[in-house]
């Protein structure tokens, strides 16, 4: 039996439940300090070509977890005239794993590391490689 919405609403505004009123939780203080903050990251990204050119790297790392390794159970059938593809909504699951990856925000290159966990020593392991790796100067045209 369904229900119509505005049933809903008069049943529980006599018994005082207000369904349409939300809050956030939990409640975010203002940051009194978010401007200068903001102005910081700002000045990161704005100076990187610079510092790029006197061999000082500036990267942007990001973590993505939990990333399904799905299978189709069945092959997608292709476009053919008067039918769209066709694709199978079950799949075989092979588990989850974790991408780290840095952009270098002078030069866009990119690097990444795809792994089956994501600990402190995955992530320490990331930043370790990428300090590794030689810094030469950029040369900018």
């Amino acid at each position: 039996m369904a229900l119509r919405a505005r049933i809903v609403l008069l049943a529980s505004e006599g018994v005082g439940i207000q369904p349409s009123a939300v809050r956030g939780w939990p409640d975010a203080k203002p940051d009194p300090q978010f401007a200068e903050k903001c102005h910081d990251i700002y000045q990161t990204y704005r100076l990187a070509p610079e510092r790029a050119t006197a061999g000082i790297p500036t990267f942007s790392i990001d973590e993505m977890t939990g990333i399904q390794a799905l299978e189709r159970i069945a092959p997608t059938l292709p476009v053919r005239p008067g039918r769209v593809e066709r694709r199978e909504f079950e799949y075989t699951r092979h588990g989850t794993c974790t991408l780290i990856a840095s952009f270098n925000v002078a030069t866009g290159a990119a690097s990444a590391g795809i792994g089956e966990t994501r600990t402190e020593e995955d992530f320490a392991a990331h930043l370790a490689a990428l300090v590794q790796q030689p810094r030469r100067p950029v040369k900018f045209r």
